[in-house]
């Protein structure tokens, strides 16, 4: 049995997302080129980091289903407390600025993810973040796991060590200053 999708609600690069049409709670997203890599990746990357990004990442179903549109994978829709769809940090910064609350979330991600070597080269760019108000304060969600690199590939420098995790965490430091850097936030790491 099919899961019958209508109502698109977002079209990224790689995907589209759906509401769920069971639960307003709850979206569906669909790989664009009907394969499923993609969706696969991401309940890997999920079972691999949830416990250690807590409540800043969305919760994935973990398994794939079947939907008129191709497979899917079933996702927590990250609402606020009026009831709106939460929005990216690039539209969230159009009308609104930063409270104090979110920049502390911001520090304390960062601080999560360089502790456990959790290399998402993706945080760079500030539409991959959701602003979530929540009991009238402003946190932050990050829904998109797909580019989660645990850096296990060893690279090899003039044949004498391995030294992946270094360089891995030297660009997410970098990815991290830039969008430290586009939204004028003192960079501490």
């Amino acid at each position: 049995m099919s899961l019958i999708l209508r109502n698109k609600i977002h079209e990224g690069w790689y995907r589209d997302c759906y509401l769920h049409p069971d639960d307003e709670n709850k979206i569906v997203k669909i790989q664009k080129n009907k394969k499923d890599d993609l969706l696969k990746l991401d309940i890997f990357n999920y079972k691999k980091t949830k416990d250690a990004l807590g409540n800043f990442c969305v919760k994935y179903d973990e398994n794939l289903i079947n939907t008129n549109v191709g497979k899917g994978i079933i996702c927590e829709l990250i609402r606020d407390d009026n009831g709106d769809i939460s929005r990216n940090l690039d539209d969230f910064l159009q009308n609104d600025t930063l409270s104090k609350d979110y920049i502390k979330d911001l520090y304390l991600f960062s601080e999560i993810l360089l502790k456990n070597n959790l290399f998402f080269f993706d945080v760079a760019n500030a539409a991959n973040f959701l602003v979530q108000i929540k009991n009238g304060k402003q946190h932050l969600k990050f829904p998109d796991l797909k580019r989660f690199n645990n850096s296990n590939l060893p690279i090899k420098i003039n044949t004498l060590e391995y030294l992946p995790k270094f360089f891995s965490r030297l660009k997410l430091k970098r990815r991290l200053r830039k969008l430290y850097n586009y939204l004028g936030i003192k960079y501490k790491f």
